[in-house]
């Protein structure tokens, strides 16, 4: 995608992106922005975290709940909210025996959302990277004024994402990651490529 800046600076962009996301943060434009300033290539890899809101593992997120000095009765009412949740299944005029969820939280809540943030609000960042997340989508940028080093920063980042997610229980779906490329230089292109749980996550040069 390209089209003019300011000043007459033509500015080029190479984006991968999956159907489901069609336009990226306020954060991650902020943080490409600035890069365009500076001249940096901004590198941006999007996790597509399987069934995100019904994977949450709810004794972990009550010990992080605690963990974040939040008062006694309201992780006690969350406690609540989240436990002794049954559910049954209606097939025409019959029903299934009463089941127990033991994951997640209630999807179509305005707590959701709020619980699945404070969840991963520990995801580790590293010195080169920042996470932008909302909602349900979380990501990982990097900016260089060399591709390979946006890769490689990338790269760092998504190798200690793996054990995160592997301790609190979560699984990324990797064929649905995707990676973008903002640059404003026309001869640099995407370096190398990314992956995670020893799949690639390939660069694209079309929208």
């Amino acid at each position: 995608m390209e089209g003019p800046r300011p000043g007459g600076t033509a500015l080029l962009i190479t984006v991968t992106s999956t159907p489901d996301r069609a336009s990226v943060s306020l954060q991650e434009q902020g943080y490409a922005t600035r890069g365009f300033n500076e001249n940096r290539s901004t590198g941006d890899v999007f996790l597509d975290i399987s069934k995100a809101f019904d994977k949450i593992w709810t004794v972990g997120l009550i010990s992080k709940l605690i963990t974040y000095n939040i008062p006694d009765a309201l992780v006690n009412m969350l406690h609540s909210f989240l436990n002794d949740r049954l559910f049954r299944v209606k097939i025409d005029n019959h029903f299934s025996e009463w089941k127990n969820i033991s994951a997640g939280v209630p999807q179509g809540s305005l707590l959701g959302p709020v619980l699945f943030n404070l969840y991963i609000n520990d995801l580790p960042e590293t010195t080169n990277t920042q996470v932008a997340m909302y909602a349900d989508d979380t990501a990982f940028l990097a900016q260089s004024w060399k591709p390979g080093l946006v890769t490689n920063r990338l790269q760092e980042a998504l190798n200690r994402a793996e054990s995160w997610f592997s301790t609190w229980r979560m699984e990324i779906n990797a064929s649905k990651c995707a990676a973008i490329l903002f640059t404003k230089r026309h001869k640099h292109k995407p370096v190398g490529t990314l992956q995670i749980y020893g799949q690639p996550i390939p660069w694209s040069n079309s929208t």
